[in-house]
């Protein structure tokens, strides 16, 4: 695994977070025949942010300055 340190991920998981975001909008406001393309894409930024989350918490066990993976995405 690359070595990422945790301002990086932080920064990471604030963008992915940002662009769901984003994409489920435009999913509703979308019936277009691109929603599809928009799904597959919408799905493998949610893999990412899976992948950014368990890293975040691995970095939290042994940095305690940074906030809880929950303050950095959208409710």
């Amino acid at each position: 695994m690359a070595n990422v340190d945790g301002m990086a991920l932080m920064m990471a998981i604030q963008a992915v977070d940002a662009k769901i975001t984003t994409l489920i909008e435009e999913l509703e406001n979308n019936d277009s025949p691109q929603a599809g393309e928009l799904e597959a894409l919408l799905l493998s930024y949610e893999k990412a942010a899976m992948k950014l989350k368990i890293a975040y918490e691995e970095e939290l066990k042994t940095a305690s300055n940074f906030p809880p993976y929950e303050r950095l995405v959208a409710d």
